[in-house]
């Protein structure tokens, strides 16, 4: 999936970011996807998906990954660097 893509879900409020401090995972379409130099690559391995999971919920108890990071629309990635050039 691009960048823009992962930004476009956000804002529809179809993504949440792992915590509001940790935006290299997220998690749409029951999915966990982990993002490169150039794009989001979803994570296939169950395993890993129940992993982030995990982390998720252990973040969401210290009211860091509770739905989006920003409330005016903004993703958590829109301050970045544009990726892929």
């Amino acid at each position: 999936m691009s960048h823009e893509a992962m930004i476009a879900r956000w804002r529809e409020g179809l993504v949440t970011p792992m915590s509001a401090t940790m935006t290299t995972f997220a998690k749409t379409d029951g999915s966990w996807w982990a993002v490169n130099e150039l794009a989001w690559s979803r994570i296939s391995r169950a395993e890993q998906n129940e992993q982030l999971d995990f982390h998720h919920e252990r973040f969401g108890r210290v009211e860091q990954a509770k739905g989006p990071a920003k409330k005016n629309g903004r993703s958590p990635w829109d301050n970045l660097p544009r990726m892929g050039g």
